[in-house]
């Protein structure tokens, strides 16, 4: 089951550590909610509280509850527990005709052992339907073709890919939810419409972008039911220094790899180039172990051979230098210039002794 984990607000509630009493067998079940009023998923919503009952003693940890869409809304109620039951009091006039969320993620425990509930959410609707729109995916980095754990991923109302650059440096997205241990996000509830999407590896959680960070280029939907979208993030090329870039170095796996020491711990591949990959002349190839550019090279040719490759697993990964600089080129996203394609081939290449391979490549 994929674990989402989605912020709108974060601030800090001191609480009283309480000690549980000795003996007895360890509790480990978290709370089980048993009744709620109004009832989740409710429309026409008109009341200005909510009450959640459990059945046992909670406490509430405020900092890990989030509301969408108006993330400050959370700043504006009075949320409380006694015994089992928590309230929340509405202080603010709600919209119209507007789906909200208020998302408890682990932030209900009980109240001896800290069992938490996961992902708890309460939904509800002003007017006469649940918004049910959804936009799922992963956040991958470029470089290395990895999903990124913890990865902010926003949607701001409309198109703003015009003014993409100064927006997100200056304003939090209208939604935005935290990528899980697998990469993956996911947005539900959402009202049909225009939104732009971005990602950035926000490491002080500010929700804005600063120079430093990974970040994607803006992506425009037009969401009207499901939408699944895997987003790439990388370090714009205004702020890349010489140390990140992915330059041409000789062709010598032995000098490259010293796990090998003699030709008898060496193995022999032959590449075959799709003729649109070789006919341009502008793809570089490289290949990679253990996350590190073991070997570069111009595809220049339908055949390319190494025969003095070192035993072990490598991936085999191209990138389209349509400028012929012989490095790849980041984006720029004031701009609004894209990033040189990478492409990574999803087999690995298990390199043998004294084994020849034949590899058919193809994009």
């Amino acid at each position: 089951m994929r674990i989402y984990i989605c912020f709108f607000i974060l601030f800090t509630l001191s609480c009283a550590n309480i000690i549980p009493p000795e003996g007895g067998a360890k509790d480990t079940v978290p709370p089980e909610v048993i009744s709620v009023f109004p009832n989740n998923k409710s429309i026409n919503f008109k009341e200005n509280f909510i009450e959640i009952n459990f059945n046992e003693i909670i406490s509430i940890n405020s900092s890990n509850i989030y509301t969408l869409p108006d993330y400050n809304l959370i700043s504006k109620v009075n949320i409380s527990n006694k015994g089992k039951s928590a309230k929340i009091i509405l202080n603010e006039n709600l919209k119209d005709s507007t789906t909200y969320v208020i998302g408890f993620q682990n932030a209900i425990s009980d109240i001896n052992e800290g069992n938490t509930i996961n992902n708890f959410k309460y939904t509800f609707s002003t007017g006469e339907t649940i918004d049910s729109s959804t936009v799922i995916g992963k956040i991958i980095s470029m470089k290395n073709n990895k999903e990124v754990e913890n990865c902010l991923v926003g949607l701001f109302e409309g198109d703003i890919s015009a003014k993409y650059d100064s927006i997100i440096r200056e304003q939090k997205p209208s939604f935005f939810c935290f990528t899980n241990n697998l990469g993956e996000y996911k947005y539900e509830n959402l009202r049909p419409g225009t939104y732009t999407m971005m990602s950035i590896k926000d490491d002080n959680l500010n929700l804005k972008y600063e120079s430093s960070e990974l970040i994607s280029m803006p992506t425009v939907i037009n969401l009207q039911d499901s939408i699944d979208i895997d987003i790439l993030i990388f370090l714009d090329e205004r702020f890349e220094g010489d140390q990140m870039k992915d330059t041409i170095i000789e062709s010598n796996f032995a000098n490259k790899d010293i796990t090998a020491n003699t030709a008898d711990d060496m193995g022999i591949i032959n590449l075959f180039f799709q003729k649109k990959i070789y006919e341009p002349k502008n793809y570089i190839g490289q290949f990679i172990k253990n996350d590190s550019i073991i070997n570069s090279f111009n595809i220049n040719d339908s055949i390319m051979s190494f025969d003095k490759i070192n035993t072990g697993t490598y991936q085999l990964k191209l990138i389209e230098d349509l400028n012929k600089n012989n490095t790849w080129d980041s984006g720029n996203i004031k701009n609004l210039n894209q990033p040189e394609k990478i492409i990574f081939l999803k087999d690995t290449i298990k390199v043998r002794a004294k084994w020849e391979q034949n590899i058919i490549v193809d994009i």
